[in-house]
């Protein structure tokens, strides 16, 4: 009975270690909205936009940035905006990608939230893909006179008999489009080698005080290994314990329970271990089995 009670604790121990586990997934799974509202990318999206009757991937979305719902009647698609893209309503998501993404915020989704952007710079005279409403058109742009460009995100494009290229999805001044990645640069930095940073909801948090400004990550899913290390392994091993056979108990029920005439056994005495060849009883006769001290056959 206690084995039965110490096993159905431990199983419940084992239950809600499980559910705590997965409490975060379950919320997150929750990407379906009805209704207009803040999301949060969980993992790159791509966002498309209709130009004239052709959809293009525009950029891709990066993870733990922010993002407005703003339509969800159409049966395939989410439209969206953000902090930066104009238009609001013109560019959308696929519903097939909601897993990616989720509208139940928390306290970590602290102000201010939105989408990624960083200015970057022209590295030598191009050509940018100036988006239209219903077409794309080819305009050159200098280094000196391109000195406002913002960067949203990476994609690919294709120009008119051109050559599929990478490319950032870009707004200099007033115009959004298209510019080859690799004439481009994020400080000193290649824009080519330059990899989105987390959001700053998302970024480990340094703390100060007396560890000298140590940097500890701000990461639940280390919390949940760590609860799962430290419950769920000693509960193992305690069940193990509980119903491991006890082979000492199987040794002595042996012993005490078997016949002299069953066979020898490491444990027994021997049966001639106080019999000398003389009983010494003033007779100075051989002795026999009667003089056995321990032996249940004497002869009287």
């Amino acid at each position: 009975m206690k084995k039965t009670v110490i096993t159905v604790l431990i199983v419940l121990l084992v239950s809600f270690v499980v559910a705590f586990t997965l409490g975060d997934t379950v919320a997150y799974a929750e990407a379906n909205p009805t209704a207009p509202s803040e999301a949060v990318v969980l993992e790159d999206i791509t966002v498309y936009k209709l130009v004239g009757s052709t959809e293009y991937e525009m950029f891709t979305m990066t993870d733990t940035y922010y993002f407005n719902i703003v339509d969800t009647s159409d049966p395939l698609n989410f439209y969206i905006s953000t902090d930066i893209l104009p238009e609001s309503g013109l560019y959308y998501i696929k519903k097939a990608d909601a897993a990616k993404f989720t509208t139940v915020l928390t306290e970590k989704d602290k102000t201010p939230r939105g989408s990624y952007s960083a200015a970057v710079t022209l590295k030598a005279d191009g050509t940018m893909y100036s988006l239209r409403p219903a077409s794309f058109v080819s305009t050159d742009i200098t280094a000196a006179a391109a000195t406002d460009i913002l960067f949203l995100g990476f994609t690919k494009f294709t120009p008119s008999g051109g050559a599929e290229t990478d490319v950032a999805f870009v707004r200099v001044g007033s115009n959004y489009g298209f510019i080859d990645k690799a004439n481009l640069k994020i400080g000193e930095t290649d824009l080519a080698a330059y990899d989105i940073p987390l959001h700053p909801n998302y970024r480990p948090e340094v703390s100060g005080g007396g560890n000298g400004g140590v940097t500890e990550p701000n990461n639940a899913k280390l919390t949940r290994a760590i609860l799962i290390i430290g419950i769920v392994i000693p509960a193992l091993i305690i069940m193990v314990l509980l119903f491991k056979p006890n082979k000492k108990d199987n040794r002595y029920d042996y012993d005490r329970n078997r016949g002299y005439d069953a066979g020898t056994s490491p444990y027994d005495r021997p049966r001639s271990r106080y019999r000398d060849d003389y009983y010494d009883d003033g007779r100075n006769r051989p002795r026999d089995d009667r003089d056995d001290y321990y032996d249940d056959r004497r002869r009287y």
